[in-house]
């Protein structure tokens, strides 16, 4: 593959050359040898996402009807077909920023912030050392700004506008600290290199409107990855989430003698999602796939809440 070339995705990456699977470092890889796995994120939430197998390829399923504004679920089963040693290049994204008036992940109907159109983010796949390039349109009616979370930005602060080296910390959007805010109806294109590899996520860093919907995942392959050859490498983003909208939680967030105790959220969710079947316990979520499978899990934890993966009859290594 040309280094020149750019690969132009909007919410999805464009196919590379089929390659042998590799995996980042953060992940969980599971080595199952039992006739059923089930992986537990004990949440303490009532919450939960199905997931199934059909032939060889584990596949997500929703208790839920599709609506519009979901996410599929297949959107966070990472390709086999992504070349992870390829030559650095350009990835380049778009991310158009909407709200409607009465999304209901978990049944209760508010107002919901969409990124292209879906709840929650589309994946962002790149290669450590491309470069990445993401244009936001602000599509919504409030101001916004999107942060790359864990990733290092650069520069040197220089005095008298004298700036020889910006580097790149005017990418890193953080409103207010390092960038003015994406007003409505107005764009913004953040460019930088990638210096890390992992599991990471991105999210809009403009008051605290990330916890409205505006987050999805971010990953990033090393460029010295081992290859498990793995059946299936899945993205599981857990989040909080309340009734209403973020900002009118603050009066309270910030009342005399309540100031920094964090709201109790009035649910949780696992990739856009919370079960209501009762042949799935609400405290968990499961996982299931075939006997001798060996899948890898990048677990993103995108709320305050606190979580730890648990498991059952199978060996678990973080990679």
């Amino acid at each position: 593959m040309s280094s020149k070339t750019d690969a132009e995705i909007t919410g999805a990456p464009t196919k590379m050359e089929p390659k042998k699977r590799s995996f980042t470092r953060k992940r969980f890889l599971f080595l199952t040898g039992t006739a059923v796995v089930v992986v537990a994120l004990a949440l303490g939430l009532g919450l939960g996402l199905g997931l199934r197998n059909k032939g060889n390829k584990p596949i997500l399923q929703s208790t839920k009807p599709p609506v519009s504004w979901r996410r599929d679920p297949q959107d966070y089963v990472l390709s086999n077909s992504f070349d992870t040693h390829a030559q650095n290049t350009t990835r380049t994204y778009t991310l158009n920023l909407t709200e409607i008036p009465n999304g209901a992940p978990d049944g209760v109907a508010r107002r919901l912030l969409l990124l292209n159109g879906a709840f929650p983010g589309p994946v962002i796949e790149a290669n450590e050392g491309d470069q990445l390039v993401v244009h936001v349109n602000n599509l919504m009616t409030i101001p916004s700004a999107i942060h790359w979370h864990g990733q290092y930005q650069n520069g040197i602060l220089q005095f008298a506008c004298m700036i020889a080296n910006p580097g790149t910390n005017y990418m890193d959007g953080t409103y207010g600290i390092t960038q003015c805010a994406i007003m409505p109806n107005q764009s913004f294109t953040y460019n930088f290199t990638l210096q890390q590899s992992g599991t990471y996520w991105y999210h809009a860093h403009y008051a605290t409107t990330y916890q409205d919907g505006l987050f999805g995942p971010l990953i990033i392959h090393g460029r010295n990855e081992p290859n498990y050859n793995v059946s299936g490498d899945f993205i599981v983003m857990v989040d909080d989430w309340y009734h209403d909208f973020s900002t009118d939680l603050l009066p309270a967030f910030f009342a005399p003698g309540n100031e920094g105790v964090e709201p109790v959220p009035d649910n949780g969710l696992i990739n856009g999602f919370v079960s209501d079947s009762s042949e799935i316990d609400l405290d968990k979520m499961c996982l299931l796939v075939s006997a001798l499978r060996r899948d890898t899990l990048a677990i993103i934890q995108a709320r305050t809440m606190q979580c730890s993966p648990s498991t059952q009859t199978h060996d678990i290594v973080s990679v």
